[in-house]
């Protein structure tokens, strides 16, 4: 039998992020394109749990011993998409999705991202997390989508973005959506010269050798005391755009693409570009003194905004506290993506209802054959009593109250064994205090892709939803699958705010693993 191994890290860190003001435009031209900023929630204490959760990368020491280019730029590899400007406040999903996602997936699949089935939307999970209006997100929101249901590519969805109320129909286009997912997230701490070289490397290789590096997500303000100007006479890059003050507002999120460590800037107005001098004056030698490198950033602003839709970022505003013109905190967010993704077995259902806010759809399954009810429910961040009070596709037609939905429920094999004869449930719940039933279930079938896609059409049509309930519906079918079986039966015990690393074994299933709490 064939092992493999997972590595279980993590790393406890603080938490970051202002809450969601009103959306403005910056732009001074008023017919020029929007700059819009304003649209990042306020985060809850589950939000700050996950972020904590969140696994760190820290530089190797193999890392420490080599030297790293003097120049990266990944916004010219065939993985990156061309410069955009964002509709609405979408900062979060554009940043998140709209480049890095993008750029992570046609990495993993060697695919140039200059083609809509290359590109991914900024709507498909901003639509979800908007609560039917321009409420804004988070990157973290939208990656969670695409790790639990994946995303369509913009040829699919129809574009990059569409109606703040539009959901997307059609079980192919779900099913198509599933092929594209997230594989890991993690966050780098730049609050110091280690940190930042962590980031350098990531931008190089990814760590791991890879032949291009990839890029980073952030968040900081860009209204109030943030200042765009431009490099110095005489230097590197002269005349180029750089952010040399952040607000200390966190308001809009954006994407590191690389860093050059030669550009710079005098802070002390000195004369001089150094970057071992003690230039603010606390006695400490660190990266906030750093007056020599800075990272390349691209906005979701469009062309006409900095260097082509591009700017410098000084390396010490990575480690400068929001008050004095840093980064909204010193941690920045990377992924990758899985190359090849296939659902094992997935749902599709037919809903009708009159205010989908009301509604959470998702899946269970139980092994007793009789059972009513499922022993296992999936957690999933979509269709989960979101979308404000619209009709399910978000309209207000006759035509927009039904929608055609596709759920991965493959997590849901975890919890049954090869070839068992199992009862797979669809799971509406309805959070309706009004007496008046609002909406059915059309149809609702099981599709089993461990035998080439068999459809499995569940008896029970056109059923009521239970008001202010949960309604199920059911299908018995016994799937032939691999599972992965982990052998490590304990872990040994972790420090919290220090790393930790464990291997574990495993077989079965489809490499590669993750591991996820």
């Amino acid at each position: 039998m064939i092992r493999r191994l997972l590595i279980l890290s993590f790393f406890i860190i603080p938490t970051f992020y202002a809450s969601a003001q009103n959306l403005i435009n910056l732009n001074p031209d008023p017919k020029g394109e929007p700059w819009y900023v304003g649209k990042l929630r306020k985060l809850t204490e589950e939000d700050y749990k996950k972020i904590e959760q969140t696994p760190k990368l820290i530089l190797p020491e193999s890392y420490k011993k080599g030297s790293l280019p003097a120049i990266v730029d990944n916004s010219l590899n065939k993985y990156f998409r061309d410069v955009f400007n964002q509709d609405d406040g979408s900062c979060g999903q554009a940043s998140g999705v709209g480049y890095n996602f993008t750029y992570a997936i046609n990495f993993a699949r060697d695919l140039a991202a200059n083609t809509t089935q290359n590109q991914y939307p900024t709507h498909y999970t901003y639509n979800f997390l908007n609560g039917g209006g321009d409420n804004g997100s988070t990157y973290f929101d939208g990656w969670e989508i695409i790790n639990a249901n994946g995303c369509p590519n913009v040829s699919t969805y129809g574009g990059m973005s569409s109606n703040l109320t539009t959901w997307m129909s059609g079980y192919n286009k779900y099913y198509a959506a599933m092929q594209n997912r997230t594989l890991e997230v993690f966050t780098i701490d730049v609050s110091t010269i280690e940190g930042l070289e962590t980031l350098k490397a990531w931008m190089n290789d990814q760590l791991n050798g890879s032949s291009v590096g990839g890029l980073a997500n952030f968040s900081a303000g860009v209204s109030g005391r943030f200042r765009l100007t431009t490099l110095p006479s005489g230097t590197p890059g002269q005349g180029e755009s750089v952010i040399t003050r952040w607000d200390s507002e966190v308001n809009h999120a954006m994407t590191f693409v690389g860093y050059n460590d030669s550009i710079r800037f005098d802070y002390n107005h000195d004369g001089q570009y150094t970057n071992n001098k003690d230039i603010d004056g606390n006695g400490i030698l660190d990266l906030r003194d750093f007056e020599v490198g800075g990272l390349i950033m691209v906005n979701s602003w469009g062309t006409s905004w900095g260097n082509l839709g591009k700017a410098y970022v000084p390396y010490r505003l990575l480690a400068e506290p929001k008050t004095n013109g840093g980064i909204g905190s010193s941690i920045v967010h990377v992924i990758r993506a899985k190359s090849v993704y296939t659902p094992q077995a997935t749902i599709k259902a037919t809903i009708t209802h009159t205010s989908r806010e009301k509604l959470r759809i998702t899946a269970g399954v139980s092994t007793n054959p009789e059972a009513t009810k499922p022993d296992y429910i999936m957690q999933i961040p979509i269709f989960n009593f979101q979308g404000g009070d619209y009709y399910m596709k978000g309209g207000a037609t006759e035509s927009e109250k039904t929608i055609e939905i596709g759920l991965d429920i493959t997590p849901l094999l975890s919890h049954i064994s090869n070839a068992q004869e199992a009862k797979f449930f669809l799971v509406v719940i309805e959070k309706d205090t009004t007496a008046t039933p609002n909406g059915s279930i059309g149809s609702f079938s099981l599709y089993d892709y461990t035998n080439g896609g068999i459809e499995t059409v569940c008896a029970q049509t056109n059923v009521t939803i239970a008001n202010n309930d949960t309604t199920y519906l059911s299908v018995s079918k016994a799937l032939t699958f691999d599972n992965v079986q982990i052998s490590s039966s304990a872990l040994p015990d972790a420090a919290v705010g220090f790393p930790y690393k464990q291997t574990l074994t495993a077989s079965g299933g489809t490499a590669p693993y993750t591991w996820d709490f």
